[in-house]
């Protein structure tokens, strides 16, 4: 039995997912399996998995979201931590050998995860955390992420996360009633039980594309908003009261940067509807901007948001 399993969820990834796949057999760490599940493709996923032969375990399933083939994946795996990585995202050489001598050094510790690198269409890159955003030593042990990582605006990557299986085993499956942010409500049921180890080094490559799953905002603003009212109920009945607010700070600002995102690109139409009926889970400032932004030409949003980049560079 390996020690781990690199499990790599794959929808439509051809053009991908080759990288994915040799940046996990290519790790420092040796003792692993890699196990792709194909989430019902309907391009070459299937074939380019094939072609590296018996050093990729291959799962294909009836397409079914993010949740159910990570669920497929975890079912199947057979290491004692599991390794998270999105088909259109790399792993560093050293990221498996740094997360398991962290996660054997505090066996009290339920998951670590590590910074990452975006990696952006025209070559531009930028790490999403900055250094020592939460302390100068390499390695730091987060006791409450919700107000260390996400009150400053940052995100848990879920390309990297390295998590002990009988941490998953507690926890569950992923909620597969959510086609997005399904690992902002499953990583809080750790996270709200146990600690958690962050590497500050940028460990994983995650690419932007047009297809990330992040700017579909159609889509993934309904799953903010029910993943944030989950996350929210789950700090209620775990008594962690003064999470509450962090959790529905943090579903803001997402649903706002995915409106703001729509308006950029001129679904002005699509906007309105979503402003409308997520309007209870936004602050009034960015209601009453977003609102205004509605009806101001798509160009002058545009330049103005071109300014608003260079005067004050967005975390990514």
């Amino acid at each position: 039995m390996p020690s781990v399993t690199i499990l790599i969820p794959a929808y439509n990834a051809a053009n991908f997912v080759e990288d994915a796949i040799r940046s996990a057999l290519h790790q420092t760490y040796k003792d692993l399996e890699v196990v792709v599940v194909d989430d019902g493709s309907v391009d070459d996923t299937s074939r380019k998995v094939e072609s590296f032969g018996g050093a990729v375990r291959l799962l294909r399933v009836k397409h079914g979201g993010l949740a159910w083939a990570r669920n497929h994946g975890m079912r199947a795996a057979t290491g004692r931590y599991i390794v998270f990585l999105d088909a259109d995202d790399i792993l560093e050489p050293h990221l498996v050998t740094r997360a398991i001598r962290f996660l054997e050094r505090l066996p009290e510790l339920a998951f670590v995860f590590c910074n990452v690198r975006v990696m952006f269409p025209d070559g531009r890159t930028t790490p999403r955390i900055p250094a020592h955003a939460f302390g100068e030593e390499p390695e730091i042990v987060l006791k409450n992420p919700l107000e260390q990582v996400l009150e400053a605006g940052h995100m848990i990557s879920s390309s990297g996360l390295c998590a002990r299986r009988e941490a998953l085993l507690e926890a569950g499956f992923f909620d597969e009633s959510l086609w997005g942010a399904e690992d902002f409500e499953y990583w809080s049921r750790l996270y709200l039980r146990r600690l958690v180890g962050y590497i500050d080094d940028p460990l994983v490559r995650l690419r932007r594309h047009s297809d990330n799953m992040t700017l579909q905002a159609a889509r993934m603003i309904p799953c903010m908003a029910a993943s944030m009212e989950k996350v929210a109920a789950r700090c209620l009945s775990s008594g962690r009261l003064d999470m509450v607010r962090t959790v529905r700070r943090y579903g803001a600002r997402s649903i706002g940067r995915a409106l703001r995102g729509l308006l950029l690109r001129g679904e002005r139409s699509e906007a309105r509807v979503l402003l409308r009926r997520y309007r209870r889970h936004l602050h009034v400032p960015d209601l009453v901007l977003l609102a205004a932004a509605c009806v101001v030409p798509g160009s002058t949003l545009r330049a103005m948001a071109r300014i608003r980049s260079r005067l004050f560079p967005a975390r990514t």
